[in-house]
């Protein structure tokens, strides 16, 4: 061998034998003994390791999020949701349709998509909490895992930004632990949630529920409210009537898709006005009056003060000399006595919830005397039926049997 070739190899000895090995064979030439096993063990681990960072970098470049595909997957507004009912009045299917798209403004008009959350918060901590955190919004997005928190605190992990690690954590409200029974990875979900912020890189959402269990219960507590003289659910409920009227049959609030709701909102927003709802709330009388043909319409009218009517009420009834003015006042047999008696209201003394209806009865011959019953938290215009309370009519609005008030 040439001297300078040996002198310049790399020389190791066998620690099987003790032999001087030249080179850098895989094994001891003398006794076979393995010389490479520590490198080799090296080897493997960078190479698995090498692995998967790429399968890692691979796996998230290749899911692409069709965000598409996440919006037009929104849920219907199904069909199971009973019919609202207000003390004795029950939307028919048109009204509930309309109430349905009312009452998911706000929450419905823009679907965050799970990339976006991420994205925005990747890109500006500040500026994403100022719009997502401690709101409550709607979240679309792919299901990417299920996992455990700590305890019991099970999440869904959603498809984040495209080629990267982080994904937005949907964490469900008590009571929706089973919703993540019926999910699987792939699923498109739609859900409500409240803004958590951001925690070890990925965007955090709390308190989720479903989202068409989440319209089921504003509906039944929208419900709820109107049946208990909530005043703002009330004007809701016959806002919601009148429009139904002026719409037009093939309008895209009278369906059940959730996707078209910003179409009922602008159609909506672009008829009503004056004009269309007086013509709405005169459909709804007409339809009232065929189906009650026995009930007598009775309508408050301003008079003057100088009416002798007026000059009935003020020596009948106590009246603060504030209020003694601005009458609303209808004649009716109120009684079914043959003489007609004075129904009135002070039209400067409206409340909340309406009018309150006082009553004079005619006792003959010019004397009067007042009744100790009203009709409160009623408009101008009411029809009674040929039934009675207490001896006096009993009042309908186009909503519902209106009750007496007695001293």
């Amino acid at each position: 061998m040439n001297k300078n070739v040996y002198l310049k190899s790399k020389r190791s000895e066998c620690k099987s034998c003790g032999r001087i090995i030249i080179g850098t064979p895989l094994r001891c030439p003398n006794c076979g003994a393995y010389l490479q096993i520590r490198w080799l063990i090296g080897a493997v681990i960078l190479i698995i390791f090498l692995s998967l960072i790429v399968f890692q970098v691979i796996g998230n470049k290749s899911h692409k999020i069709n965000t598409a595909r996440i919006i037009e997957g929104m849920p219907p507004l199904t069909a199971d949701i009973k019919p609202c009912t207000c003390q004795s009045y029950t939307l028919n299917n048109r009204e509930q349709n309309v109430l349905n798209n009312l009452l998911v403004d706000g929450i419905y008009e823009t679907v965050v998509t799970a990339d976006k959350l991420q994205s925005d918060y990747e890109s500006d901590k500040v500026v994403a909490d100022k719009s997502y955190k401690d709101k409550t919004f709607l979240i679309a997005g792919e299901v990417k895992s299920i996992n455990r928190g700590k305890g019991e605190n099970n999440y869904i992990s959603l498809y984040g930004e495209r080629g990267k690690s982080n994904e937005p954590h949907a964490f469900m409200a008590d009571g929706f632990a089973y919703y993540l029974g019926d999910i699987k990875k792939g699923k498109i979900v739609h859900l409500v949630c409240g803004g958590g912020g951001i925690s070890t890189g990925s965007a955090l959402l709390n308190e989720c529920i479903p989202a068409n269990i989440y319209i089921k219960n504003r509906l039944n507590d929208f419900c709820k409210d109107c049946s208990e003289y909530v005043h703002g659910a009330q004007n809701t409920f016959w806002y919601t009537r009148k429009v139904a009227q002026i719409l037009p049959d093939k309008s895209d609030c009278f369906g059940t898709d959730i996707r078209k709701y910003k179409n009922c909102i602008t159609e909506i927003s672009s008829l009503v006005n004056e004009n269309t709802m007086n013509v709405g709330e005169d459909k709804i009388k007409s339809s009232f009056e065929k189906a009650h043909p026995s009930f007598k319409k009775v309508e408050l009218i301003e008079v003057p003060n100088s009416d002798d009517t007026v000059k009935i009420i003020l020596k009948y009834d106590k009246i603060d000399s504030e209020y003694a003015k601005d009458f609303s006042v209808a004649k009716f047999d109120i009684n079914n006595d043959g003489k007609d008696d004075i129904l009135y209201t002070n039209s400067g003394m409206r409340g909340s919830c309406g009018y309150s209806w006082s009553i004079i009865i005619n006792k003959g011959e010019g004397k009067y005397e007042i009744n100790k019953c009203s009709i409160v938290c009623v408009d101008k215009l009411l029809y009674f039926s040929n039934e009675y309370f207490k001896g006096l009519r009993i009042p309908y609005d186009m909503e519902e049997e209106q009750a007496y008030y007695c001293e």
